[in-house]
């Protein structure tokens, strides 16, 4: 194994995050990759998958909350729906 652990690219890969973005950062990553050995590539490849994997869960989760119509909204519709309990 080359001197990258996986620990460490991904705290590289948070830092070209953090100073690049969209194909900015899609080409840091492949300069990056360029030093790496095959097995350090490899823990990039999982890496940036799991992260997108991670942003598609986020952004399903957005689009669906923006369709219900926004935090007051859905809070409303929930409070609509309670069955009610019985008087004391």
């Amino acid at each position: 194994m080359g001197e990258w652990s996986r620990r460490d690219i991904e705290e590289h890969v948070d830092v070209l995050r953090e100073h690049h973005d969209g194909r900015e950062f899609a080409a840091a990553v492949e300069r990056f990759a360029v030093e790496l050995d095959d097995e350090e590539r490899r823990h990039l490849r999982e890496i940036i998958l799991d992260r997108l994997g991670q942003h598609a869960r986020k952004q399903a989760a957005l689009d669906r909350d923006l369709a219900q119509g926004g935090f007051l909204r859905r809070t409303f519709r929930r409070l609509d729906t309670r069955v009610p309990r019985p008087p004391k």
